[in-house]
């Protein structure tokens, strides 16, 4: 199986059927696998994705399904204690199994 670039392998797939078969969990809302993406600060205090010129809040950057990391690029003490917005943020993809994994809600 393959979705965009993201290769699954059988045993990832074999374990996410297991998963979903054994009865406590369900499939939760499916998206897209993600690309890596950086986002830089802007005068206004949005930022710009590098990538695909997108203009977000950091709590809407946050909320992007699909990354297991987000790295917050800061090099003052005032940006490590939130006095002031990070100068960007990296933002890390699940891998294959993170993707299939995220797509599992326990059902409890």
């Amino acid at each position: 199986m393959k979705i965009n670039s993201l290769e699954i392998s059988k045993i990832e797939k074999l374990n996410f059927l297991n998963k979903l078969k054994s009865g406590n969990y369900r499939v939760g809302k499916l998206f897209e696998p993600q690309p890596g993406l950086n986002f830089e600060i802007e005068p206004d205090g949005l930022y710009k994705c590098q990538q695909d010129n997108r203009i977000l809040t950091s709590d809407q950057i946050k909320s992007l399904p699909g990354y297991h990391m987000i790295i917050e690029l800061v090099s003052t003490r005032a940006q490590v204690s939130h006095q002031e917005p990070a100068e960007g943020f990296i933002l890390c993809p699940f891998n294959s199994s993170e993707y299939l994994n995220s797509l599992l809600i326990p059902k409890n």
